[in-house]
């Protein structure tokens, strides 16, 4: 059996298949009991995760749209972070290990988007 750093055992065996048919590298790296991140740290798998939510660029009907997370590392709320396919980061923390708790639409001024560009979401979370 292993310890997780949340204090709950699991058989290695368990903890290889879960880690082998997660559908994402979060969710492998994730306490089957309690969502906790399984490892101490995570900075070198977030960092991975910001490079490629900086890279993929979300479609015009999701640029409006964002959510309000609930943290499974640091049990934050954080109210409104824009939503990626790629992941939504913890504005307490930084961790990715989060759930959508609420997601919604804002409304965009006329002519604020006519120039096709967007910033990214690292960007705009950082503004608010």
């Amino acid at each position: 059996a292993v310890v997780l750093r949340c204090g709950h055992g699991i058989h290695s065996t368990c903890l290889r298949e879960l880690q082998r048919n997660a559908p994402t590298i979060v969710q492998a790296m994730r306490c089957p009991l309690c969502s906790k991140s399984t490892q101490e740290d995570m900075s070198g798998i977030w960092r991975v995760i910001d490079e490629e939510v900086a890279r993929v660029r979300m479609p015009k009907e999701y640029r409006t749209t964002f959510v309000r997370l609930h943290c499974n590392d640091c049990e934050s709320i954080t109210p409104k972070v824009p939503f990626h396919i790629m992941g939504m980061k913890c504005g307490n923390c930084g961790s990715y290990n989060t759930q959508e708790e609420d997601r919604f639409t804002v409304e965009v001024p006329e002519g604020d988007d006519e120039n096709g560009e967007e910033e990214n979401p690292e960007q705009q979370q950082q503004q608010q």
